[in-house]
């Protein structure tokens, strides 16, 4: 958040470094019928402290899930 943006927005002005970002994920294929499949992944970051230091994050990790059907050509 530049000193500029801080002042239109309310938020703190914030210039993090950087870090690296840990993950751990779990993907699961399921067989539908036939050739299809679904396939799901959840997965979560741990955050470094550069970005949850920020005042925009409110929490130091983030979840995501995914899920796609796809058709396996023979």
């Amino acid at each position: 958040v530049s000193t500029t943006e801080s002042l239109a927005s309310g938020y703190a002005a914030y210039q993090p470094a950087g870090g690296t970002t840990p993950y751990a994920a779990v993907m699961i294929e399921m067989p539908i019928g036939g050739n299809w499949y679904g396939n799901l992944q959840l997965r979560r970051d741990w955050l470094p402290a550069a970005a949850y230091d920020s005042p925009l994050l409110q929490k130091k990790t983030r979840d995501s899930a995914f899920f796609a059907v796809a058709y396996r050509f023979k």
